[in-house]
């Protein structure tokens, strides 16, 4: 099967916590700046598909308008045909409201019938990107909870059969 299948109708793969680099350069009471990335299989899933029910979680648990926790970020997404260079990109907010550096992200490569998914932490303090990271591995496996608002008491992500209706701006 080529598309994004259920919930727990297929199997994930911990491939590895590929990489992690801590920078010697502390700042007050906060933990080191890290940059670290960690890899999911998901298979039987195609890049494109995995990444649109990505990026709904993503936009619904971290980028809530209601809600944000990342409350100084912009979202960025790029997804292509055959998955090449698809990825969601969250940047930190510039002064003039566009968007800045790079802070995290989300990318989704073609393995065949399986999609890689690499999280990256380029600028978020540590601990909130492992937290990031926890979620994404748990939203390739199927679920709908967000580590982050369930720590801050939200409820979990609708299903992507449930409509979400949007408040006024």
């Amino acid at each position: 099967m080529n598309g994004y299948q259920k919930p727990g109708s297929h199997k994930i793969a911990i491939v590895a916590l590929t990489a992690l680099a801590v920078t010697a350069c502390q700042t007050g009471d906060k933990e080191p700046s890290a940059q670290h990335a960690q890899t999911t299989i998901v298979a039987g899933a195609a890049p494109t598909d995995v990444y649109t029910e990505l990026a709904r979680k993503v936009r619904n648990c971290w980028l809530n308008p209601a809600d944000p926790v990342l409350t100084n970020h912009i979202f960025h997404a790029v997804a292509n045909p055959g998955g090449t260079g698809t990825n969601i990109v969250i940047h930190e907010r510039a002064p003039d409201g566009r968007r800045g550096l790079k802070a995290y992200t989300i990318k989704f490569e073609a393995r065949g019938r399986d999609t890689k998914v690499l999280t990256e932490n380029q600028r978020l303090h540590y601990a909130l990107s492992q937290k990031m990271a926890a979620d994404v591995g748990r939203w390739v496996q199927g679920s709908t909870l967000c580590e982050i608002a369930e720590t801050r008491g939200s409820a979990p992500i609708p299903s992507s059969t449930t409509r979400v209706q949007r408040g006024s701006r």
